[in-house]
């Protein structure tokens, strides 16, 4: 779409306008934009090299908005959730490496997890079956059910993940407007839309803005598996993006909420 409203001065802007602001106002601007006409989040796109054009876009437009149809970046998503998993399963497991016999991705939750919740590998032992009330679901087909169901997000469903018990998918998956402080103690799973990304200090970070103000750092170590797996070519290519990141919030000596993410097996994103 070609227009967006930004609440911090009040005002439309076209992308064209938009793209003109001085990188500081547009920075800060760029999270608080919202659908002119239905009043959902929206984000900003800048031109690209390829010769995209500056556009805005909303995920997702309110039902019956008259935008949607000049959004061309919108997302169509006809995924509910899998009622199986909330109606008939004893544990959900998630399965980060979905199978792999080895070098599985192993958390700690609590005090026992290592520096800002970073994970660990093993291996697991041999015969671990899974019986059928176990299903296992990887974290890109977990986001697309938060994205697309409420009550998915809402249920008391017990899940397991990464060697963490006694937790349900209400109390781990967290959108991240949703975050308080007792989720910056323990492990969880960070999700919601980027507004935008930024690169320094050996850190790429995606920043959430606007009404959930945490962002999302993707160390250089795992960073080309990150762009490699995901397709991004360029960071304004998250702009709009979801993302779903597993790990220990905290915040920094300046108030920033943040994550770290050393294991690219615990974050997903889907640009689509």
């Amino acid at each position: 779409m070609d227009l967006a409203h930004c609440l911090l001065d009040r005002r439309d802007y076209t992308a064209v306008q938009f793209q003109q602001l001085t990188l500081p106002d547009l920075g800060a601007k760029r999270r608080n934009l919202v659908c002119i006409t239905c009043g959902q989040e929206a984000f900003f796109r800048k031109p690209s090299a390829d010769g995209r054009a500056a556009c805005f876009g909303a995920r997702p437009h309110a039902a019956g908005c008259s935008m949607a149809a000049e959004d061309a970046l919108r997302v169509e998503s006809a995924i509910g959730p899998d009622e199986a998993i909330i109606r008939n399963t004893d544990v959900l497991v998630v399965d980060f490496n979905f199978g792999a016999v080895q070098g599985a991705p192993h958390l700690q939750d609590g005090d026992q997890a290592g520096a800002q919740g970073r994970g660990r590998r093993h291996v697991a032992g041999a015969g671990a079956g899974q019986r059928a009330a176990r299903p296992h679901r990887r974290l890109s087909t977990l986001l697309k059910h938060l994205r697309s169901s409420a009550a998915f997000g809402a249920s008391n469903q017990p899940i397991e993940i990464g060697g963490i018990a006694n937790r349900t998918l209400r109390d781990f998956f967290v959108e991240f407007s949703a975050l308080h402080p007792h989720h910056f103690s323990q492990v969880v799973g960070c999700w919601g839309m980027i507004a935008d990304a930024g690169a320094g200090n050996g850190i790429t970070w995606l920043n959430s803005g606007g009404r959930g103000d945490i962002s999302i750092g993707i160390p250089d170590a795992i960073g080309a598996a990150f762009t490699q797996r995901f397709r991004v070519t360029d960071l304004e290519d998250l702009a709009g993006a979801y993302v779903l990141a597993i790990g220990t919030p905290w915040i920094s000596q300046q108030g920033k909420k943040c994550l770290i993410v050393d294991d690219i097996e615990f974050v997903t994103a889907s640009l689509a």
